[in-house]
């Protein structure tokens, strides 16, 4: 028995009635959907000619339409050939783009599942019985993420991490310092690739940036006083403070060291703090 006209439609993006045949069975945890769409007249792409029947291919397309199931659609595609030049093609496939095997209706729900923060890639690939590579691919081919603007009071900072280019062990965080977030988080701090990186922005983009905060490594001076012709480049004071403590330390190890160990001026010198 064939469902309803409307479940048909949502489940496989087809009409009921371009349907010839349709067997659904379950093996393990997977449907299996085998369709066949109704012989209809076709022209020929190539010449506009009449073209028939020749035959059919198997198309298997993954399709976990159902909660909790995965689903593969066997698709038999007929294939025409044109009765004037003999070239032949393949009927419009109404579940997948040509070249795919994943369904237009499980790439959609991928997509949207994208745009969850609370779903990771892992859970998005369990939700639709796919790798987390296949997640991933997906994410870098067709989400179009729009480049930040520039804010006026831009910070520059890194981070130590694995994920840095081969040629930088830290990560580059970019930061809006008026409201308090990043705003991008660059693969590598090299000199090289923060230049190339705020050249994608326009003259006047850069030119509207008025302050640049960084800690003290030389490289990022350099770029923000290339860049940034109208900013003013400040160290923000936590790496101030950082290396004012850090100096005053190696000065009172010093003086410590030139004491008698045990004395009273050592003992002081030992334990005091800023």
């Amino acid at each position: 028995m064939i469902p309803q006209p409307d479940f048909i439609t949502a489940l496989f993006n087809v009409k009921l009635d371009d349907i010839e045949s349709l067997e659904a069975f379950k093996q393990a945890s997977i449907f299996h959907y085998h369709i066949k769409l109704k012989l209809k007249r076709h022209t020929c792409p190539y010449c506009g000619e009449d073209a028939i029947s020749h035959g059919q291919k198997e198309l298997k397309i993954h399709h976990p339409n159902l909660i909790d199931f995965d689903g593969m659609i066997h698709y038999h595609a007929r294939r025409y050939i044109c009765k004037d030049c003999h070239r032949t093609f393949f009927e419009t496939n109404p579940f997948s783009f040509s070249g795919f095997n994943k369904s237009y209706a499980l790439m959609d729900r991928i997509m949207k599942q994208l745009g969850q923060l609370d779903l990771n890639f892992k859970r998005i690939a369990e939700l639709n019985h796919i790798s987390i590579s296949t997640v991933q691919l997906y994410l870098d081919s067709y989400v179009f993420i729009p480049k930040p603007s520039l804010p006026e009071n831009l910070g520059i900072d890194e981070l130590h991490s694995k994920m840095a280019y081969r040629d930088s062990a830290y990560l580059c965080i970019l930061i809006d310092n008026e409201n308090r977030y990043p705003i991008d988080i660059l693969n590598s701090r090299s000199k090289h690739n923060l230049n190339k990186h705020f050249e994608q922005y326009s003259k006047t983009q850069r030119d509207s940036v008025k302050f640049v905060t960084i800690d003290m490594w030389e490289p990022y001076k350099d770029v923000a006083s290339h860049q940034f012709k109208n900013c003013k480049v400040a160290v923000d004071p936590f790496h101030v403070v950082k290396n004012l403590s850090f100096a005053s330390t190696k000065i009172r190890v010093s003086i410590m060291n030139q004491c008698m160990h045990g004395s009273d001026p050592y003992y002081l010198l030992k334990t005091w703090h800023i």
